[in-house]
């Protein structure tokens, strides 16, 4: 009987997402700082020397977990917000958070014990310089629209990453029962609607 053979990149994808899967379920169940490296290489039954090959440490790790989400939601996406089945109106919120609602909802799986676990403020506040430069982008697009002068970009930019990561962490405690679009409706509500009307007005910049 002949064996299927994974070539060398299939073969380290399946082994990262092992590995990610191992890490948050057991973020979801014990506390970040008491998670070990030799923890993940049991509970994704890889050898040792298989984990350090894909990272130095569970920081490492936690890292890679953010940057892997961010490059998906980040990356040319002319038809991408469709592809979930949500069409981009006036009124809402900008695309890349938009679209970062549906991935966390599509992959809860797997992020549901970094959001729900006893550490998911760690997480959340681990991705928020992720979320801040999603944000800077967006709010720099020529299709928005931003705050007038008297408000400094970066105390913008905070604040709506910080009604994002309330809003989640949130919406991850309610198991992600309400839809991305009924969450962007609510964020829309809580934002300045210069923000997301899709009127353009300037910016003071630092």
């Amino acid at each position: 009987m002949s064996r299927t053979v994974l070539d060398p990149d299939r073969r380290r994808q399946r082994t990262q997402q092992a590995i990610f899967d191992a890490f948050a379920g057991l973020f979801a169940v014990e506390n970040y700082s008491d998670i070990t490296v030799q923890q993940i290489i049991r509970e994704a039954n890889i050898g040792r020397s298989t984990f350090y090959d894909h990272y130095q440490s569970k920081e490492d790790l936690l890292d890679d977990l953010c940057v892997d989400m961010f490059h998906h939601v980040a990356s040319p996406r002319p038809s991408t917000l469709q592809d979930h089945g949500f069409e981009q109106r006036p009124g809402e919120l900008m695309p890349a958070l938009t679209h970062l609602l549906f991935h966390l909802r599509e992959d809860n799986a797997r992020l549901r014990g970094l959001l729900t676990g006893t550490s998911s403020g760690l997480f959340l506040k681990k991705i928020k310089p992720y979320l801040h430069a999603l944000v800077k982008d967006e709010l720099r697009a020529d299709q928005h629209c931003y705050l007038c002068d008297e408000v400094p970009e970066d105390f913008l930019i905070n604040h709506i990453v910080g009604c994002f990561t309330t809003a989640v962490d949130w919406w991850a405690s309610h198991d992600f029962k309400e839809s991305p679009i009924t969450l962007n409706s609510y964020l829309c509500t809580l934002l300045p609607a210069e923000i997301t009307a899709g009127e353009h007005t300037s910016i003071h910049k630092k």
